[in-house]
């Protein structure tokens, strides 16, 4: 059992590592920060898009709708609860919830954030989060916390097409 401890450090201090190198991806005009061994892909609908961010094994996924018309996820599932906090300077609410499939566990979050806050838009993001872990799902949420809206000094950086 004594050098099954110092295994388990060494790879819980991997992911750790693995999670503090990040990239800057803009998103309608809010930066964030994703964890390099996310990989990107975008869907683009009729009047929405949305971007998934996917880790292939560590089943981590964090996905970003932008439009008027999200549908919240963990409407009618069981357990679930509720935190508050800020993001961007917008108050806004977490979902957080777990599901079970036989032996396997899934933990998922989603938060709504309005994209243009100035604009009197009705579109709005959509943050979801999947992972195998609560640890995992709180780097995704962590990703999401990162988010600000460019301002006129930054705008020259960071140009990331949508």
């Amino acid at each position: 059992m004594k050098r099954l401890i110092p295994i388990l450090l060494l790879f819980t201090s991997g992911v750790i590592f693995a999670a503090d190198q990040t990239r800057v991806v803009n998103i309608r005009g809010w930066l964030f920060d994703v964890p390099s061994f996310l990989t990107k892909k975008v869907h683009e609908g009729p009047d929405f898009t949305v971007t998934y961010f996917n880790s292939g094994p560590k089943q981590m996924s964090l996905g970003v709708y932008e439009g008027m018309f999200p549908q919240e996820f963990a409407n009618g599932k069981a357990g679930v609860r509720k935190e508050k906090e800020k993001i961007g300077g917008e108050e806004v609410t977490w979902a957080l919830w777990e599901e079970a499939k036989g032996e396997k566990r899934s933990f998922h979050a989603e938060v709504f954030l309005l994209i243009d806050t100035q604009a009197n838009s009705p579109e709005k993001f959509h943050f979801f989060a999947t992972a195998a872990s609560a640890a995992e799902l709180s780097l995704l949420r962590q990703t999401v916390r990162t988010a600000h809206q460019k301002t006129a000094a930054n705008k020259s950086l960071h140009s990331t097409p949508r």
